[in-house]
């Protein structure tokens, strides 16, 4: 299973790297990837087979908060093989996979029981819920100091995430040594360093 959601997750990869237009790519016998850029929607293959729906836009957008979510309950699940069954509920989202990544301590609210679901994920934001699901998954990480021209300007509760982050090798930077804490995390981005956890996994 951990094998098939590695497979899944590097077709991803390509996939996004390689098309931008409107593709319905045969990948191999068994697994399919769809971008449907004209109507605007993107599906991705599940590990059981089944067709996901990950919202609308392409794999260039930015990835909301509530889209991390989905990704990473399928990583965990797959990976643990457990089904998470914890839930904490936030008042402006009654999305199941939210719920859980809340419950796991993955993911936290923005204060006054919301979750903002649709926002944006920064990259600062990114490296503490990567490396709160890599914990969950079993990955030890090197607590070192983050190392990047702008270190300066990542948020203090976010530092010691990014520097597990780039010590392990599982989320860089942006190019020229600067890691653009505030900036926002793209599909693209998430699926790369989602393969690099499973590598760290094996």
């Amino acid at each position: 299973m951990k094998k098939l959601l590695v497979i899944i997750l590097t077709i991803l990869l390509l996939v996004a790297n390689s098309y931008t237009n409107s593709v319905n790519a045969a990948v191999d016998t068994q697994f399919r990837e769809t971008i449907a850029s004209a109507s605007g929607r993107v599906y991705v293959i599940k590990s059981d087979g089944t067709l996901w729906y990950w919202g609308k836009g392409t794999f260039n957008d930015y990835i909301t908060r509530a889209e991390f979510c989905s990704l990473a309950v399928l990583v965990y699940e797959t990976v643990t093989e457990e089904k998470l069954n914890e839930r904490k509920p936030f008042s402006d989202t009654n999305n199941v996979d939210v719920e859980k990544m809340g419950a796991l301590g993955v993911v936290d609210g923005i204060g006054d029981g919301l979750f903002n679901p649709d926002g944006n994920l920064t990259r600062e934001q990114a490296a503490v819920v990567l490396a709160r699901l890599a914990d969950s998954i079993g990955i030890h990480l090197l607590t070192e100091a983050a190392n990047y021209v702008d270190t300066n300007e990542i948020s203090i509760w976010a530092r010691e995430f990014v520097g597990q982050m780039q010590a392990a090798g599982i989320m860089g930077g942006v190019g020229e040594n600067a890691f653009s804490p505030k900036g926002a995390y793209t599909r693209e981005q998430v699926i790369i360093t989602m393969v690099r956890l499973f590598n760290a996994v094996s």
